[in-house]
């Protein structure tokens, strides 16, 4: 239970999935940002100007887009991915792209961190 909880104040906690990158990495694609952003305004019932990571998203999916294009194993690769998307339709219940790759984030994040905390993870000193 959070110091918040245990004070009685409200308390909310949100996340979003990104890419599974490091959280070091000065590369971080704005949409993750931009929806967290969106749903801040809705809990706090106001506007939040979100213009400047809207057109950082934008930009965004032109690199990733030029990126892609421009790497034809890549280009290949992800066509065949929307074919397969495409073939399965709404017919099968397949967790998201984004909810999948949140959740590998998370399990290396706490992997990491694990491994980090010394005396509670990894083989024991004999």
């Amino acid at each position: 239970m959070s110091s918040t909880t245990r004070a009685g104040a409200p308390a909310s906690t949100r996340s979003a999935s990104g890419p599974l990158s490091r959280t070091t990495s000065p590369w971080r694609p704005p949409r993750a940002a931009l929806a967290l952003c969106e749903r801040l305004g809705s809990l706090l019932g106001t506007q939040v100007d979100t213009g400047e990571l809207e057109s950082a998203v934008d930009t965004y999916s032109d690199q990733v887009t030029e990126a892609v294009s421009s790497d034809p194993e890549t280009a290949a690769y992800v066509e065949q991915l929307e074919q397969r998307s495409d073939e399965l339709g709404e017919e099968v219940d397949i967790p998201s792209g984004e909810s999948l790759a949140a959740e590998l984030t998370r399990f290396l994040r706490e992997r990491d961190e694990e491994e980090d905390t010394p005396g509670e993870a990894g083989p024991s000193a004999q």
